[in-house]
């Protein structure tokens, strides 16, 4: 999706959905066994990545549309045109048309040792309704980011000595998952697990039975059950 397609579900169904996933207890873990379930690569998980300042955020999860912005290698000059301004100004913020949050979901060139992301970036972010960043790459200045931010690495340098952006609203590949605008990021402090904006209405609807589950080996574990035999009892 583009940063102008449309959600292909209704507005008022997205927001009941997202609603539910940030109220009733989930957590990043779960929604990996729902998205398993479901046959998705790599269950939807952002591997490696870590939140680099929980303080920032008074409740956990974070469940925020994706904002992606894709950053190129500097040298050699990438093929891609250089974006006409920066990506903090330009990637999708919420609206009044569609004012659900949004996370950044920055991509960065594999093996580089600048950040993306600092405390300047970070707080236009904020200040354009953006609620988090979930990075492949660095990010710098983590004392004063803003939001909260979770990274596959640190940083002192900054983003202009190795890299460019060149797109924002387009389609990112993260740890062998793709990411598209608008899919649905749902982020604690255990991970990040991305669920695609097609599967979002099947994850709702699986996530209570996969609880119910597990709560029913828990507790024939607690009794005496060998796990090997309460799984196989209620995980059919």
């Amino acid at each position: 999706m583009s940063p102008t397609s449309p959600i292909p579900i209704p507005i008022l169904t997205l927001s009941k959905h997202l609603r539910t996933l940030r109220t009733s207890n989930y957590k990043s873990a779960d929604i990996c066994d729902a998205l398993l379930s479901l046959n998705v690569t790599h269950s939807g998980f952002l591997a490696d990545l870590h939140l680099r300042n929980a303080s920032t955020s008074p409740t956990y999860p974070l469940v925020a549309l994706a904002s992606t912005i894709r950053f190129a290698p500097k040298f050699p000059p990438p093929v891609d045109a250089k974006l006409p301004g920066h990506p903090a100004d330009l990637c999708t913020a919420p609206s009044d048309s569609l004012p659900e949050p949004r996370i950044a979901v920055i991509k960065q060139p594999y093996n580089q040792r600048c950040a993306v992301l600092g405390g300047l970036v970070a707080l236009r972010l904020q200040k354009r309704g953006i609620v988090g960043a979930v990075i492949h790459g660095r990010a710098r200045d983590i004392g004063e980011l803003p939001i909260p931010v979770w990274s596959k690495g640190v940083s002192c340098v900054g983003a202009g000595a190795e890299t460019v952006p060149v797109e924002v609203g387009g389609e990112v590949e993260m740890m062998g998952v793709v990411v598209d605008e608008g899919d649905v990021v749902f982020a604690d402090e255990e991970g990040v697990v991305v669920i695609p904006i097609m599967h979002l209405e099947q994850v709702v609807k699986r996530l209570p039975g996969l609880g119910e589950r597990d709560a029913k080996v828990l507790e024939e574990v607690k009794e005496g059950m060998a796990l090997g035999s309460a799984i196989k009892k209620w995980r059919k």
